[in-house]
């Protein structure tokens, strides 16, 4: 805890030399009730009324509007706290009171804002320190010239606000500097840049620019958000050059966000060259020229954004910078409804790419109609923050290639957010290459997966796994055969699943896993988590803290799990090691209590030696409907297919197709028949 030092007397001796004084009675025009007649700031001494503790019930709480309707000059003052809200308490935390009304900057600016604590280290510094409540709201407004300066113990800086606690800011920007000393966190040029934290609160179309600077032991610095803790940026942008004790992961430092812990960041941009960050803990990294082009900016529209394009960077509409509308949302491809009755249908791989650039649709229904082949897409960025069902019905995804070096949470999906159900899909040969948290299917999950699977290599520095990054919730009957491959000083990497909080059960891997730390078959690092009913056999590679199963379990229930000692390992004590052949007996299984009964979760393999496969996994020739036997369900599809061929026939089924010759023809037939009624 650090002493406090007098929070007013710079700003008492400011305004008495520049003579301000308040507006009449100290009353502002209309009543707050609503945005037709909310409270006006029509000039500077309007302004200081407002911002004036005294009336903070008056102005701050919870409901009450206010909008400018001038541009407030600040020059020749210096604050020692936030303007409007500050922390007024010595001890740690905030303890003054926040702002929760709704502020509305109606196109205007605050110009020339200084805030100079040094020595003092005072805390939660920005135009305002703590914005606080679902209802609490800033928007269309501007920060020109702020030069914010903290002592070396201060903490929660930014243009706009220290911190923003459940609140929203929308439509807003900032400009100018914001400097900590040697152990300050949370510090970003709009919260942070713009804000120094957002905690579960909501940061939307907004950018900073400028600079964010932090001393020797400095951390959660971003452009934009010092610290993104469970709350939603989206489609917003930073300039700011970032600096601090050094560009290492954990300080913290980011072009875009220092730390995004549990939040979601969606289609959101940095630049990389003036930022002087190839890294942020979620958003992508763009050259300045790509910076200024309309086509970077994914998902954007709506009439929010104008560009300049080749020659600026893009500028909220307000501000009447001139240039061409951001127009980048595309109209729908797909057919359906998005219910649970009617889905949308993903027909293509532009049907796809289209979800992607659609925010509206991610919390949607969706289901896949037949395999499609990604390898012509260019540039995937994955939707940020998805929150509805996705049926693949069996069907693939082939070639997927997300390819994204210094970008967190990346894969079909970046983030599968509370609600979300995925099922019945596979990701075939994904190539998948980013930072932190990536997997071919997620780079997070927060809801359920199940009868999914993933070939192909998912490589980067840390959360890393063939399916799954970091799972928070549920991977149920799923399989991953791809190869998990991080860098130096890479860390918590599976087969399967990078990082484990939740749940994972009946799950399998059988790819390589090679890395510095906290490696493991199937699972890298299980932290509070569960595993149930797995199993490994996948080569690990590594320095420190590598499994067959698991490579470091943290307080978790690891039960009946397996891992083939002859082809996996080392051996750390987590699951239980078999031999290739007691991996291949079904016996190692069910004497576990594994399910291999009618309508299993379990089968093994059909005429041929191997280890278990899930219930739903097609091995015998002419099983069509996965129900592992061939008989009249079977042959009504091969019937339907009868004769269709792969240019392709309206009829053409490439599941009947079993002599793989293009054609459903005589020869498939025979081959099914002498399948007939196996089980």
């Amino acid at each position: 805890m650090h002493t406090r030092q007098n929070l007013t007397v710079g700003l008492v001796l400011a305004i008495s030399m520049v003579g301000i004084s308040y507006g009449a009675d100290g009353i502002l025009p209309g009543d707050g009730l609503s945005e037709s007649t909310a409270y006006l700031i029509e000039d500077l001494a309007d302004f200081d009324v407002f911002a004036d503790q005294a009336n903070a019930a008056t102005y701050w709480s919870d409901g009450v509007y206010t909008k400018l309707t001038c541009d407030p000059n600040l020059v020749g003052r210096i604050y020692t706290t936030a303007v409007i809200a500050p922390d007024t308490s010595t001890s740690f935390g905030f303890q003054g009171t926040s702002f929760a009304g709704i502020l509305d900057g109606n196109g205007h600016i605050v110009n020339n804002l200084t805030i100079d604590t040094t020595g003092a280290d005072n805390d939660y510094l920005g135009l305002f320190g703590q914005i606080n409540g679902s209802c609490a709201e800033i928007k269309n407004l501007g920060i020109e010239n702020v030069n914010i300066t903290g002592g070396d113990d201060s903490n929660n800086l930014g243009g706009l606000c220290g911190r923003n606690y459940s609140g929203t800011i929308r439509n807003c920007y900032a400009t100018g500097s914001v400097t900590g000393g040697d152990s300050f966190y949370h510090l970003s040029g709009l919260c942070g840049g713009l804000c120094g934290g957002n905690y579960s609160g909501t940061i939307t179309n907004c950018y900073s620019g400028g600079s964010v600077t932090g001393g020797d032991d400095s951390c959660y610095l971003g452009g934009l958000c010092g610290r993104n803790y469970s709350g939603t940026i989206s489609n917003c942008y930073a300039t700011s050059l970032v600096t601090g004790e050094d560009s290492s992961y954990y300080h913290y430092l980011g072009g875009l966000c220092g730390s995004n812990w549990g939040g979601t960041i969606t289609n959101c941009f940095w630049d990389m060259e003036t930022s002087g960050q190839t890294r942020s803990d979620g958003g992508f990294g763009r050259t300045t020229s790509q910076m200024k082009q309309s086509s970077t900016y994914n998902g954007w529209g709506d009439d929010i954004w104008t560009i300049e394009q080749g020659v600026d960077y893009p500028h909220l509409a307000w501000e009447g910078a001139g240039g061409t509308v951001v127009d980048n949302i595309p109209q729908r491809s797909y057919s359906g409804s998005g219910t649970e009755t009617v889905p949308f249908i993903l027909n293509t791989a532009a049907d796809l790419c289209c979800l992607t650039g659609r925010q509206e649709d991610w919390d949607k229904c969706f289901e896949v109609a037949n395999d499609i082949n990604l390898s012509a897409i260019t540039n995937y960025l994955p939707p940020g923050h998805f929150t509805g069902k996705f049926n693949g019905n069996g069907f693939r995804f082939f070639n997927l290639t997300v390819n994204e070096p210094d970008s967190f949470l990346l894969g079909l999906f970046g983030c599968l957010g509370n609600g979300s159900e995925i099922s019945n899909l596979g990701m075939v040969d994904a190539e998948i290459t980013g930072d932190h948290f990536l997997g071919s299917l997620c780079g997070r999950n927060s809801g359920t997966i199940t009868n999914c699977y993933a070939t192909g290599v998912v490589t980067g520095n840390g959360a890393l796994g063939g399916l799954c990054g970091r799972n928070y919730n549920t991977i149920t009957n799923c399989y991953s055969s791809g190869s998990v491959i991080g860098g130096y000083d890479s860390e918590s990497l599976g087969g399967l699943c990078g990082v484990n909080h939740d749940i994972i059960i009946n799950c399998c891997a059988t790819g390589l896993v090679t890395g510095d730390g906290y490696l493991g078959g199937l699972c890298g690092y299980s932290w509070e988590g569960t595993i149930t009913n797995c199993y490994a056999t996948g080569s690990v590679t590594g320095d420190d803290y590598l499994g067959g199963l698991c490579g470091y379990n943290y307080k978790g229930a690891i039960t009946n799990c397996f891992w083939d000692i002859e082809t996996g390992g080392p051996d750390n004590g987590v699951g239980t090691p078999k031999t290739t052949t007691e991996m291949q007996a079904q016996s190692t299984f069910t004497d576990a209590n594994w399910d291999f009964d009618v309508a299993p979760v379990w089968h093994m393999p059909f005429e041929a030696t191997g280890y278990p496969m899930l219930g739903w996994q097609k091995d015998i020739p002419g099983d069509f409907t996965g129900r592992y036997g061939v008989d009249l369900a079977d042959f009504a599809i091969l019937s339907n297919a009868w004769l269709s061929n792969d240019t392709p026939t309206a009829n053409w089924n490439e599941l009947c197709d079993l002599n793989t010759n293009g054609l459903i023809d005589p020869n498939d037939l025979k081959t099914f028949a002498e399948h007939w009624l196996c089980k």
